[in-house]
């Protein structure tokens, strides 16, 4: 059993407790604000310099014209919880509306208005929290103002349910760490609807940032959560500026000129964003590396998946890159990325490589308007499995069909001046020749011959061979075994000038405009490109034609240094 003392203290310990709560009690009072003079206090600031730290402000209807400082720990509302009722204003439109500097501070149902002027390198806010912790702003609404909110070196608050319209920026954050943002509306901002700066371990939550510059900004800001926000009708979506380690996850970016944009930023997860009916859906630029793309769905933009400009060691998993008025997937300048498991379909080209070396594409799909891959001026990729194409085989045939009806045509018209077989042979040397570099290049460019050739460095060489040597040993033969000087000097002269049309033509898609713009084939710097191979090819098929060995060495030799100077360029 218990014994007597021992009852007495636990009797003077309840009693502690007892007096400790109803002190706490007493002191956590509430306070009446009235602007008509209907309360003890008729500005906020009176009630707040009155206050005791845990106390309760309840603010009338009425439209209070103030500057509020808040130094202690107190629950600032409206009466009724609809901003529309309780309006604060800016009593100088170059200072913020309310300051924060204590931490436990709740604001809610005010609209706040009205201050508009920007000093210094400051933003003016509606509501400023300076070095504040731990605070809970929600529902509020912002107008007329610099920035909504601010939190400047202040973290653990809690941002939710605030509207914030037609103000040069939303919410701004400055050196301010895990702070949630949940359930805001930012909605025509001159500037930014949610601005980060050199913020981490933030969570952005179910926003909804519209018709601003940039719809959720961060700037040197890393390690922040962005989950189910909406941004629409800005410039740019979602935009990480030099923001690492950062993850996006199920946000969805409409009309915008560019959907979700990382420049400079680097281990990022993006996972399950859509991004459509924009610009450019998901656009990594200018040295953003081992990032992970996975499950994003960039379709029904002007381009889909975009890398430009030294992007490197970046993953593109499973994601849709459909619908897309050029690419679906785009590498410019950018190496060592893998590409696996995506599907680019009812693109003009499902995958373009421009620029892009040493890149990794395996078990991608897709079937595209124009091209399934497609590169360029990119080498030592390796493909593996990608079943991914395009209409390639029906714009050769028609175009190869084309060309033999020119070809018949001609030599119908040269019969009378020349025997019939040899019309066919001479023309077909001229017209039909050069076709034969330029479905090699085709093939090569659109990847249709790394089926057959594996990826190694001296295999380009061997393609290289084939698109400009094969056509010079062809060149070389006729003119050995007809003597026929005219002709083989012009199939030479005539062969590169050809090739480069007949290429570029088939990348255009037999495009009528293209083919007629006379303009385009005459560039002068186009024709000095390429007169020195007209006239090396030229020599190539008159000392063949020749028929001496000395002259056959020569023609020779002469396709060798073709081949040696080609590769040089390549």
């Amino acid at each position: 059993m218990m014994t007597t003392k021992q009852s007495k203290i636990n009797l003077v310990a309840i009693t502690l407790v007892f007096i400790v709560i109803t002190i706490g009690t007493v002191n956590a009072a509430t306070v009446i604000v009235d602007d008509s003079g209907g309360a003890a206090y008729t500005t906020i600031q009176q009630a707040i310099d009155n206050a005791t730290a845990g106390d309760t402000i309840i603010v009338n209807f009425g439209t209070y014209t103030e500057k509020i400082h808040v130094n202690k720990s107190l629950t600032i509302i409206s009466k009724s919880g609809n901003p529309g009722n309780s309006i604060v204003q800016a009593i100088d439109s170059s200072d913020s509306v309310f300051h924060i500097t204590a931490d436990e501070v709740k604001i809610n149902g005010f609209h706040v208005k009205d201050s508009v002027e920007r000093y210094w390198e400051d933003s003016v806010p509606g509501i400023y929290l300076d070095g504040a912790h731990n605070s809970v702003i929600s529902n509020n609404q912002f107008s007329n103002i610099y920035y909504g909110i601010v939190l400047e070196s202040s973290g653990n608050n809690t941002l939710s349910n605030n509207i914030a319209t037609y103000n040069i920026g939303g919410i701004h954050l400055i050196d301010s760490n895990n702070n949630i943002l949940d359930n805001n509306t930012l909605l025509n901002n001159s500037e930014n609807g949610i601005f980060f700066e050199h913020s981490i371990y933030n969570h952005l939550i179910n926003n909804t940032a519209f018709n601003s510059v940039d719809g959720i900004r961060l700037t040197k800001s890393q390690n922040n959560f962005l989950n189910n926000n909406i941004v629409s009708n800005n410039s740019c979506g979602i935009y990480l500026e030099t923001s690492d380690e950062n993850t996006l996850d199920d946000n969805i970016a409409l009309n915008n000129f560019c959907g979700i944009r990382l420049i400079g930023s680097s281990y990022c997860i993006l996972k399950n964003n859509t991004a459509s009916n924009n610009n450019d859906g998901i656009y990594l630029q200018d040295s953003c590396s081992n990032n992970t793309l996975i499950n994003n769905n960039a379709s029904n933009n002007h381009a889909g998946i975009s890398l430009r400009v030294f992007n490197k060691n970046n993953t593109l998993s499973y994601n849709k890159a459909n619908s897309n008025n050029e690419h679906g997937i785009l590498l410019f300048s950018s190496n060592n990325n893998i590409l696996r498991g995506n599907t680019a379909s009812n693109n003009d080209i499902g995958i373009f490589l421009k620029y892009s070396n040493r890149n990794l594409l395996e078990n991608n799909t897709g079937s595209n308007k124009k091209y399934g891959i497609y590169h360029s001026d990119s080498k030592y990729n390796t493909l593996s499995n990608n079943k991914i194409n395009g209409n390639v085989f029906l714009k050769l045939l028609a175009f190869s069909s084309l060309l033999i009806v020119i070809m018949f045509s001609t030599s119908y018209i040269l019969w009378n001046k020349i025997d019939k077989k040899r019309s066919i042979l001479s023309t077909s040397m001229i017209l039909l020749l050069p076709l034969l570099p330029t479905l090699i290049g085709v093939m090569h460019e659109l990847h249709l011959l790394e089926t057959i050739i594996s990826i190694h460095p001296w295999n380009y060489m061997l393609i290289r061979i084939l698109e400009f040597g094969l056509p010079a040993a062809v060149i070389i033969f006729y003119g050995y075994t007809t003597g026929d000087k005219i002709f083989s000097t012009l199939s030479g002269v005539f062969l590169i000038p050809l090739f480069s049309i007949y290429a570029e033509v088939l990348m255009e898609m037999l495009n009528p405009y293209f083919i007629l713009n006379l303009g385009h084939w005459l560039r002068w710097n186009a024709i000095v490109a390429i007169f020195p191979f007209m006239v090396l090819y030229g020599l190539t098929g008159y000392f063949g034609a020749r028929r001496t060995k000395v002259s056959l060495i020569i023609s020779i030799c002469i396709a060798i240094f073709i081949l040696v100077i080609i590769s040089g360029i390549d």
